[in-house]
């Protein structure tokens, strides 16, 4: 699982959430995909506490408003039963690995080949984080650079820079709006996404329209014990 989460974060911090540059980066880049890391990381776990290591339930509404996603987790959650949908659901799996943009190390380990998804017994989990990888993609790579709407966060995207700076809070992680001058990040809501994107942002809410909870009130209990599951 871990894997996934590398490679989701990877892409948000070298592409989705990165402003393009050409040239030497003095900035800590390791340092914001590390932060990235972690981030998704603990998404994840808010995941996990909701639905389980091997959740099975698919919410009946999801049809409704993705075909493709309800053909991609009901053909993996009973195959044979839904023989039918093969040809479709390779389809929306070659989409998910052949084109849609993923970290090197993906590629060169076979943990994450389509062959070993396929071979999975359950794999649902996986697919939620690929699904929602590709629906970031859909949206941001979509986005022009100098569009609002391209900035990951309130502070904008992450900036490398040609300055080197040692002594700073956040080890020199600087962030821009579109063509706004580049500033240092001195607080790590930097790295939170903005609350008002047409993209659907968390691993939590991507889930939450996905899957359907074994334990039932399990959702009604997550938002009484946590403010950002109930938002």
């Amino acid at each position: 699982m871990s894997f996934f989460v590398y490679d989701a974060s990877a892409i948000i911090a070298k592409r989705i959430a990165k402003k393009p540059f050409s040239g030497p980066n003095r900035g800590q880049s390791l340092v914001f995909q590390e932060f990235m890391q972690m981030w998704v990381g603990y998404k994840l776990v808010k995941v996990l506490r909701i639905f389980g290591l091997q959740p099975t339930g698919i919410r009946e509404d999801l049809q409704s408003w993705s075909p493709d996603l309800y053909i991609l987790f009901m053909y993996f959650k009973d195959k044979k039963k839904n023989a039918k949908m093969e040809k479709s659901a390779q389809r929306i799996l070659d989409l998910l690995f052949d084109e849609t943009d993923h970290d090197g190390n993906f590629s060169a380990i076979k943990f994450g080949a389509k062959s070993n998804i396929k071979k999975m017994k359950d794999n649902t989990l996986f697919l939620v984080i690929l699904t929602w990888l590709r629906q970031l993609q859909q949206y941001f790579y979509n986005c022009p650079e100098r569009d609002k709407n391209r900035n990951w966060s309130d502070y904008g995207n992450y900036c490398p820079t040609v300055s080197y700076l040692r002594e700073t809070p956040l080890a020199n992680i600087r962030f821009a709006k579109c063509d706004n001058k580049e500033e240092l990040v001195t607080s790590v809501d930097a790295f939170r996404p903005k609350k008002d994107h047409e993209a659907v942002l968390l691993l939590e809410e991507w889930a939450l329209q996905i899957l359907e909870p074994h334990v039932p009130h399990i959702v009604k209990w997550a938002k009484k014990v946590d403010g950002k599951t109930k938002e």
